[in-house]
């Protein structure tokens, strides 16, 4: 369930989403629920491929595959990063 600074910080992520325009988007809310649901190596595959807009396979928990860098630097996006836990 969503707390209010999740809330207001996906109110802030539509904000600039439709303000700018970017390639790519993606809000992960409830990120500490996320992440011990998931290996961090599922919860990469599935940002990245909801950002890149086809799925990606990712391996390794602490790096990404060469053509997934190179895909990034291509996108303008933005990286605002919310991280709040209660």
């Amino acid at each position: 369930m969503a707390n209010d600074k999740t809330i207001h910080a996906e109110e802030v992520f539509n904000k600039l989403k439709f303000d700018h325009e970017y390639d790519a988007c993606y809000f992960l809310a409830n990120e500490r629920e996320q992440s011990s649901k998931y290996e961090i190596t599922i919860l990469k595959e599935k940002i990245f491929s909801k950002l890149l807009g086809n799925a990606v396979k990712i391996d390794t928990p602490n790096s990404l595959p060469h053509d997934i860098v190179w895909r990034m630097k291509i996108l303008r996006v933005s990286r605002l990063t919310v991280i709040g836990n209660q």
